[in-house]
């Protein structure tokens, strides 16, 4: 991947809405929000198009059209949602033939910064550039690939690791929550479901789908024979 400058005609691709306005705040004016979380649960062969909010702009004919023909900044981050969000994007523009530039966050544990939603809004645009790369043919083709391979065989979650994104079983983290749910008797489910996206955070440096994290503590909880 190239290293590369923001241009003037430039579409940007989110998947996040704190995200999405900071980047309003900054100035930019052609951004872009994909609703759906492709990381977890079912994926049908709907409309890509039809999970972009179009609320935002004045004119939803000539904003889709600009979206499919101008050249487009995805951000992304390691987080689930935001690299299958990544993965998808990339597969729905297969056939089109528009410039892909992707740009994430070099965040660690020690700046605890895992997306660029996690910037202060009148941070994001210097690491945005810094990290700005085009995405060559090649690895279109692999991401498309890949990204097929995923559906085809897909789980209910769907996580980076060791380089690729794969599907896990549904009780990947259970044991997490488990040991989580023994420091917190007597919480209620939203402080439960906080605490462990701190932990996710802390441990794993992601974030997962709070939805996903709801059904998998209602059902431990089925098993242990407990009610929050």
């Amino acid at each position: 991947m190239n290293t590369t400058k923001i241009k003037g005609d430039m579409n940007y691709l989110v998947f996040e809405k704190n995200l999405f306005n900071s980047l309003i705040v900054n100035g930019l004016k052609k951004v872009y929000i994909n609703t759906k979380d492709y990381s977890i649960f079912h994926i049908g062969k709907d409309d890509y198009l039809s999970h972009i909010d179009w609320s935002v702009f004045l004119d939803n004919k000539v904003a889709k059209q600009n979206f499919l023909e101008k050249p487009l900044t995805i951000l992304y981050s390691f987080c689930p949602y935001e690299i299958c969000g990544l993965y998808a994007s990339v597969a729905f523009f297969d056939k089109k033939e528009i410039p892909i530039y992707i740009s994430s966050p070099k965040g660690n544990e020690k700046t605890d910064i895992i997306s660029f939603s996690d910037y202060a809004p009148d941070q994001i645009i210097k690491p945005l550039k810094s990290n700005l790369h085009s995405l060559s043919n090649s690895q279109k083709v692999h991401i498309c690939d890949e990204w097929k391979d995923i559906i085809e065989k897909q789980s209910n979650l769907r996580i980076w690791r060791e380089g690729n994104i794969i599907n896990v079983d549904d009780d990947y983290f259970d044991n997490d929550i488990r040991e989580l749910l023994q420091k917190t008797k007597g919480h209620t489910k939203e402080s439960i479901i906080s605490s462990v996206q701190i932990m996710l955070r802390h441990k794993y440096h992601i974030g997962l789908n709070s939805k996903f994290l709801e059904w998998r503590l209602a059902y431990i909880l089925k098993n242990l024979n407990q009610s929050l």
